[in-house]
């Protein structure tokens, strides 16, 4: 009977330690590339919903349209009340109260009513989209604030002087 050779089983050792540190540190890059699609997707969505604005405020008083954004899992756009962008209703619009305070600043800042919530890291970003306000919902109580998730929708409507939006 024959023995092993030597140097299959330092071939198979040398391989199984490579494809562990493949893991190990390949890891990241993995995830940062569904990371790359997730943000990639979201801003499409933040895009979409900016054109959708645009063409209801072109539009006469009154009318209106069911937002409806491909925003993947664990994500959200929240549109945000400018003037009181503090922490709302359960439901509506709860950012992590630890990232209030950064939260706020940037809305202050950039006039910003469009926060995203890319659930990939910390890189969550606001926008302007002229002539969108947040407005209370029937019910609601606090800012008039609110996200929506994956498979959520907004419901927007021409006021006149700007594009009301309220959770779809």
């Amino acid at each position: 009977m024959k023995g092993v050779d030597a140097s299959l089983v330092f071939a198979m050792i040398f391989a199984l330690i490579f494809i562990g540190l493949l893991l190990v540190f390949g890891m990241g890059q993995i995830t940062n590339m569904f990371c790359f699609n997730n943000n990639a997707q979201m801003d499409k969505a933040v895009k979409d919903l900016d054109n959708d604005v645009q063409n209801i405020y072109n539009l006469a008083e009154g009318a209106s349209k069911l937002f409806k954004a491909s925003i993947p899992s664990g994500s959200s756009i929240c549109v945000v009340n400018t003037s009181d962008p503090g922490i709302n209703t359960p439901g509506y619009w709860m950012p992590n109260p630890d990232l209030m305070p950064i939260i706020e600043q940037q809305i202050r800042l950039k006039n910003a009513n469009v926060w995203i919530n890319y659930n990939c890291g910390s890189n969550e970003q606001t926008y302007r989209i002229g002539h969108l306000r947040a407005v209370r919902q029937p019910g609601m109580t606090g800012t008039g604030s609110f996200c929506a998730s994956s498979g959520g929708s907004i419901y927007l409507e021409n006021a006149g002087t700007y594009v009301a939006a309220m959770l779809g």
